[in-house]
């Protein structure tokens, strides 16, 4: 069911930096989730001989755990448009930070001195 979603695997991968214990967590909640049907997947398997997991139904599932709706605390995967209380806070503090990592990554700290736009 996993063997062609490589996407799915590397978004476990990214969440769990390694962990395989919060690996299988995470794919035990999905199962377990009231978000997932496992008894559709597993009909929809026997019938067609195969099965593949939408990337969406694996986020949501983690994201929500047991909850019926999402709740930043109580979720492995944070919030990025979530704009805080504080004073100027802005929607894309986080996204933009995120950015600086990705344009960044791999380099040396002498290439990757960040600078301010």
């Amino acid at each position: 069911m996993l063997e062609e979603s490589r996407v799915i695997v590397h978004f476990i991968e990214a969440l769990c930096f390694g962990n395989m214990r919060l690996a299988l967590q995470m794919f035990t909640t999905f199962l377990s989730s009231g978000a997932t049907d496992v008894g559709k997947m597993l009909w929809i398997y026997r019938r067609m001989v195969v099965y593949h997991i939408a990337y969406q139904r694996i986020c949501k599932s983690i994201m929500l755990g047991e909850r019926k709706y999402y709740k930043e605390s109580s979720s492995p995967i944070l919030n990025l448009f979530d704009c805080g209380i504080e004073r100027n806070s802005s929607h894309f503090t986080a996204l933009r930070i995120l950015e600086l990592l990705r344009e960044y990554r791999g380099k040396t700290p002498q290439k990757a001195a960040v600078t301010s736009k």
